[in-house]
């Protein structure tokens, strides 16, 4: 009698630690459809061969709950060629969940001479609100929610002028 219900105690564990699993799943689920749009922007440092750009990025999790952001690697694309890549590997920032707004802040180097667009067209497109040129973020985000750890791949397109706010 002892075995069967240490078994049971067992297959019960498994099965709330699964079912802790599924939900939290779920919820990142609406996390990876969290609306994002860039709140400002400026030119740190600019050069022939290096710009510097200071991103705020605000993030809404419509999530039911707060998650914490652990990392990220992810590579932007401008007009589908390769600009560079932003890295942290150690965040830990709160992202507010319901509803609620959290602010990341970033920089972004890159080499204006490798992108076979005019940059200082996208910079200024950028800057005025106005712009036609395609951003694109490929890369994974970690993320923690208690003891689970989950790392979600990040793949989406904008336009310049979806992407800052109005």
């Amino acid at each position: 009698m002892l075995g069967v219900r240490s078994i049971l105690s067992a297959v019960g564990v498994v099965a709330l630690g699964y079912g802790a699993y599924r939900y939290y799943s779920l919820q990142t689920d609406i996390l990876k459809d969290a609306d994002i749009s860039v709140v400002g922007v400026n030119i740190k440092d600019h050069s022939l061969k290096n710009v510097t750009i200071g991103v705020k990025a605000k993030i809404v999790n419509n999530s039911e709950y707060s998650f914490i952001l652990r990392n990220y690697d992810i590579s932007i694309f401008m007009d589908n060629v390769y600009a560079g890549n932003i890295k942290n590997s150690n965040i830990d920032q709160k992202i507010n969940g319901k509803g609620e707004s959290s602010i990341i802040e970033f920089d972004f180097s890159f080499d204006p001479s490798q992108l076979k667009i005019n940059v200082l067209s996208a910079i200024q497109n950028l800057l005025s609100k106005k712009g036609n040129t395609l951003i694109s973020f490929n890369g994974s985000v970690g993320i923690r929610k208690g003891v689970i750890f989950l790392d979600i791949p990040f793949d989406v397109t904008y336009k310049l002028k979806e992407l800052v706010q109005k």
